[in-house]
């Protein structure tokens, strides 16, 4: 299923501020077959040889999805901007040989555009804006130059965009999407409920390595007192991921003096990782972290023995219920339904494939929605009691969307009911808080919403072609 867990002995270790090569927590994830809840749905990605372009195009791709919602923090976008000039430095090798030729987008990409961006950007800003100002100055500079001086590139065809919603004019992560698709000839993903990833890390070889060795450093070197417990618990590690570039885990002590512990040897930890991931063949880009309430977050960037570029978050605090247990007692009960976590995964990337591609409305920012609150859009609409936790009935991207219609479109009057007057009527909940988060959605999410429930009704068919599904977000 969902989330894999682990409950072990403890360790005495201490946080350090500095939290040094904390990094290599980022390379490990927890697994262990026997301790899998649901492991029987939990994705399994054998190993796959990449070329060098393909591997090049989804590393910057990547990277600058992650600059566009703000989800970097500074030190790591500095950190990380000599990655992407490797990346393009493997583009040109590229576009030299007899292999062809790269996107033109990726000449557009040199220091100027690479030193604008790290001189504006700050954390947890939405940068789709400031990229696409960037991305269309560049290209406009790059035709005006190309009437003068023709271009090695000048005798290639434009580009055309693979799927219908992809802007790739105006939108540079558009753009840098379907160079990513061209680069596997007719390999893009037609099917809407199955997220198009083309490159991404092994997650079970990934999840596995953390488990193993940390157990090993908690158990034999750190003498630990107490119990903790490990999750894996993102969407990559459940199936619901777009693009599997972000792993998620929780260490989580069951009292204060194993989480004092922990800290207190955090360094003899982190160096022991290192070596542990380092002689896996695995490569640290960064390491970012911060205090969150009650706990502590380290992010880490790193390179898989592929080169493939990805992102691990670990909060290490205290033991409480989370999110994912929340998410395994509703599987549970899906399961017991009759229904399978399968096909309710598949509902929620259709889903998460309308926030993010069509409606623009995924991410962190005021105006979009979270991975965890598609989820739940799709397990709860209708389908739910007891602030989410009693499942009765199975979900799906028909019944949600003919819900918001029902709850958000007066057809009396043809109009979308204002969210402050229909919220009494809606109610979606995410563990631990029971607070009703439609109370926390803006005018203008709200909005999409409905408009695009509204075009999905008068469709009338539960398997839209892309240019149907992509309708979906026009307006009125």
């Amino acid at each position: 299923m969902p989330v894999w867990g682990l409950t072990r002995t403890g360790y005495r270790g201490s946080y350090m501020k500095s939290f040094k090569t904390a990094v290599f927590i980022l390379v490990s994830t927890v697994i262990l077959s026997s301790a899998c809840i649901y492991a029987q749905d939990v994705p399994q990605n054998s190993a796959k040889v990449y070329s060098e372009e393909q591997v090049a195009k989804q590393n910057i791709l990547t990277i600058f999805g992650w600059i566009e919602k703000g989800s970097l923090g500074e030190v790591e976008l500095k950190n990380i901007s000599s990655c992407i000039k490797e990346q393009l430095q493997v583009l040109k090798k590229e576009c030299a040989s007899v292999k062809g030729s790269c996107g033109r987008v990726y000449g557009y990409l040199d220091d100027n555009f690479l030193s604008s961006v790290t001189k504006e950007y700050k954390w947890g800003v939405d940068y789709s804006w400031f990229l696409n100002s960037l991305f269309i100055e560049a290209a406009g500079k790059a035709d005006e130059a190309s009437k003068v001086k023709v271009k090695p590139n000048k005798s290639m065809p434009e580009a055309v965009a693979k799927h219908p919603w992809l802007d790739i004019r105006n939108n540079l992560v558009d753009c840098l999407e379907n160079e990513v698709i061209i680069s596997f000839p007719a390999a893009f993903n037609t099917n809407l409920t199955k997220p198009e990833i083309l490159v991404a890390p092994d997650i079970s070889f990934t999840a596995n390595l953390m488990e193993k060795a940390l157990t090993l450093i908690l158990k034999n070197q750190l003498n630990i007192s107490g119990a903790y417990r490990l999750v894996f618990k993102g969407s990559t590690s459940r199936g619901t991921s777009l693009d599997n570039a972000d792993f998620d885990f929780d260490l989580l002590f069951d009292n204060q003096e194993g989480l004092t512990s922990f800290f207190t040897k955090v360094d003899h930890v982190i160096d022991s990782l290192s070596r542990e991931y380092k002689a896996q063949g695995y490569i640290i880009l960064s390491k970012y972290e911060y205090d969150v309430p009650k706990r502590r977050l380290v992010n880490l960037l790193a390179q898989d023995k592929n080169g493939v570029v990805f992102r691990m978050q670990l909060l290490v605090g205290i033991k409480t219920r989370i999110y994912v247990d929340m998410l395994n007692s509703q599987i549970a009960q899906i399961k017991a339904l009759g229904g399978s976590w399968e096909y309710v995964s598949g509902q929620i990337i259709m889903f998460k494939r309308l926030a993010k591609d069509v409606l623009r409305s995924y991410g962190k920012s005021y105006d979009n929605m979270t991975g965890p609150e598609c989820e739940q859009f799709i397990i709860q609409a209708s389908n739910s009691l007891n602030h989410g936790e009693k499942i009765i009935s199975i979900g799906s991207f028909d019944k949600t969307m003919r819900w918001l219609y029902k709850v958000g479109f007066d057809q009396a009057s043809s109009t979308i009911i204002p969210l402050d007057m229909a919220d009494d009527r809606i109610a979606m909940y995410i563990y631990p808080t029971k607070e009703n988060v439609m109370k926390k959605f803006s005018p203008i999410l709200w909005k999409k919403l409905v408009n695009a429930s509204r075009r999905y009704v008068a469709l009338n068919k539960i398997d839209l072609s892309e240019d149907e599904f992509a309708s979906l977000g026009k307006d009125f």
